[in-house]
């Protein structure tokens, strides 16, 4: 059985505009946890209410996959270690999921929301 568990800062940068942090930790339940039994995907998401473009920040490379809600993939790009803007306008208004995986074949799912 694997553990996720979720961490989430929220900071406001300016008045209304915030920045995401999120650290995902995967890991083994029932047993002692050492050095190699984590696993942790570090990245920043800028906003999960989009327009434009999705900004993303990594401290490692990163494979990004867009899935409508019917599961289609309908947008795929690399994320670099700087930080990364995504265009999205080339796709409708609507609920998509945002899989990003690593070179470790850790990968996290988040929803996202393309006005």
């Amino acid at each position: 059985m694997r553990l996720l568990e979720l961490h989430a800062l929220l900071t406001e940068v300016i008045p209304g505009v915030f920045t995401y942090r999120w650290a995902f930790l995967y890991g083994n339940t029932g047993t002692t946890l050492g050095t190699t039994d984590n696993q942790l995907m570090d990245f920043e998401i800028t906003a999960t209410l989009i327009d434009t473009y999705l900004e993303l920040k990594s401290s490692e490379d990163l494979n990004m996959t867009v899935y409508d809600k019917t599961g289609r993939g309908v947008k795929k790009r690399k994320i670099t270690t700087q930080t990364t803007r995504v265009p999205m306008d080339d796709i409708p208004s609507g609920i998509y999921f945002l899989q990003l995986s690593n070179a470790k074949n850790n990968s996290q799912t988040i929803k996202v929301v393309k006005r």
